[in-house]
């Protein structure tokens, strides 16, 4: 439940209303009322994270690039718990439901000097959550892209306790990329062995539906 400031967007990406809650309902009826939000956390400049990140994925990233990036955040949106990082450059990190806790996966980042923007994923965090099994299991339904899987062996060797990176330019290059990433989280969330990707598993935020969110602008 976050419980920070939530700024709601215009057409042209300007934020034009900054709202709290204090409750879950609060704050669905947002959402029902707004069809973008902007949540949880800003930079150290004062300006809302989320205006941030949604202005640089469109004025930074190729088509291709933008692409995998918001079909991240769309399924981290729909059922994932955001949270935004209060370094120099935009971040978000997300956790999803597993076994009744929410584990952090992935964080999503948009560098300068030099320009990068990367996708980590937290493995220490699902051993920490889940056992070096489940980790390992995670890594090995990931994308074979070979950024990824030098990181990812390096993992290997370590016993899964850290990050493993890959750009979204990488991702972007090789087709069904995003897939896999999805399939892998959600198999992790059903806590099913890799397989055949599946995406089946859903996330209730409390005991009221909730509407459908609001899509990330492309």
């Amino acid at each position: 439940m976050p419980d920070q400031p939530v700024f709601v967007l215009g057409n042209d990406l300007q934020a034009l209303e900054p709202a709290v809650f204090e409750s879950e309902e609060e704050f669905q009826d947002l959402l029902a009322r707004h069809p973008r939000v902007l949540d949880f956390g800003s930079l150290a400049n004062g300006q809302p994270l989320r205006l941030v990140l949604v202005a640089g994925i469109r004025t930074r990233l190729a088509q291709e690039t933008r692409q995998v990036a918001t079909a991240l955040l769309d399924h981290a949106a729909a059922k994932g718990r955001l949270a935004g990082g209060t370094a120099k450059y935009p971040s978000m990190s997300v956790s999803y439901p597993v076994a009744g806790r929410q584990v952090p996966m992935w964080t999503l980042s948009l560098c300068d000097n030099p320009a990068r923007e990367e996708l980590a994923f937290s493995l220490g965090s699902v051993t920490h959550h889940l056992g070096r099994d489940r980790a390992a299991a995670f890594a090995a339904s990931l994308p074979s892209v070979p950024e990824l899987v030098k990181g990812l062996e390096a993992q290997r060797e370590k016993g899964y306790r850290g990050w493993a990176s890959v750009s979204l330019s990488a991702l972007a290059a090789e087709s069904g990329t995003t897939e896999k990433i999805l399939a892998a989280i959600e198999q992790l969330m059903d806590g099913r062995e890799a397989s055949t990707p599946g995406l089946v598993a859903t996330c209730s935020r409390g005991p009221r539906p909730a509407p459908p969110p609001a899509p990330w602008p492309a």
